[in-house]
């Protein structure tokens, strides 16, 4: 296989599934500061994603 891009990279897929488990898991979450600091990395992270 061949690695063209990172996206192409099995870790960066994994990484943003990951990610977006993550976000569903702590987007309840009371302890708003750690709360908003996950759902500013998957924004990050989703946002690089659709960038490429």
């Amino acid at each position: 296989m061949k690695i063209e891009k990172f996206e192409d990279i099995i870790s960066w897929q994994k990484g943003i599934e990951l990610s977006s488990i993550v976000y569903d898991i702590f987007k309840s979450n009371r302890d708003y500061g750690f709360r908003d600091q996950i759902q500013r990395d998957f924004c990050i992270l989703q946002k690089v994603q659709q960038e490429r």
